[in-house]
């Protein structure tokens, strides 16, 4: 599924994030332009689960929101192309040990402003 990321969530996203951090875990924090990519997807994907987000500053403690009493963490990457059956999501094995029960991956087409969904996994698989 692609989805045209709107202006005015980048520019909101952005906003938050002059004056703000999602990272306070001491490692792996992310850059700011890395914490905009991670921002911009879980604010679409949580619109596509009808989820408003709310902005907070620090760590979220390892889940972006609950559906259906499940915790859903969004992991979202930039790139510069669309996204390809045989590419790679990052995941950095310390976040397994936080409470969450499934990820949504996410990739970000720069050149073309599109978010694809690439698919879900829980975290016991």
């Amino acid at each position: 599924m692609k989805i045209f990321i709107p202006k005015k969530i980048k520019e909101t996203c952005w906003k938050f994030l002059s004056n703000h951090t999602l990272g306070n875990r001491g490692i792996a924090d992310g850059n700011k332009k890395e914490q905009f990519v991670g921002l911009v997807g879980e604010v679409l994907t949580k619109e596509i689960f009808g989820i408003k987000h709310k902005f907070e500053n620090g760590f979220d403690g390892g889940f972006d929101f609950k559906y259906q009493n499940k915790k859903i963490d969004v992991k979202t990457m930039s790139r510069i192309v669309d996204i390809k059956d045989y590419y790679v999501h990052n995941f950095i094995a310390f976040q397994q040990n936080y409470i969450c029960d499934a990820y949504i991956f996410n990739s970000i087409n720069k050149k073309t402003n599109e978010l694809t969904i690439c698919g879900w996994v829980t975290k016991k698989n």
